[in-house]
């Protein structure tokens, strides 16, 4: 099963493919990828850790996308990419945030 880590991966994978073929754009390819592939490493490997690096390299990653994505979507006020690469993004810092708290009985 995936996790909502991978899911969200690949969304911003998948992101910044559209945004290479619908405008051209390199960077969009190159931040979509490099972000999606940073993610969905901390994830895997979170799973096999003792301490919680991943887990936190994952929440950093996620927020730094989240902070850059929400600075062009209030830039903008253009839902698509940005808004919803925010959001995306929000969630997903959300959920590992809680995830990193919850006791090993919760799990």
């Amino acid at each position: 099963m995936l996790s909502i880590n991978l899911i969200g991966a690949i969304l911003v994978g998948l992101g910044g493919l559209v945004g290479y073929i619908k405008s051209g754009s390199l960077p969009s390819l190159g931040a979509g990828l490099t972000f999606a592939i940073l993610i969905a490493i901390g994830d895997v490997l979170k799973g096999s850790e003792k301490t919680n690096f991943w887990t936190k390299f994952v929440f950093v990653t996620w927020a730094i996308l989240a902070l850059l994505m929400g600075f062009r979507f209030v830039s903008s006020w253009k839902f698509m990419p940005a808004g919803l690469m925010t959001v995306i993004s929000i969630t997903t810092v959300s959920y590992t945030h809680l995830r990193a708290h919850e006791t090993p009985e919760h799990l």
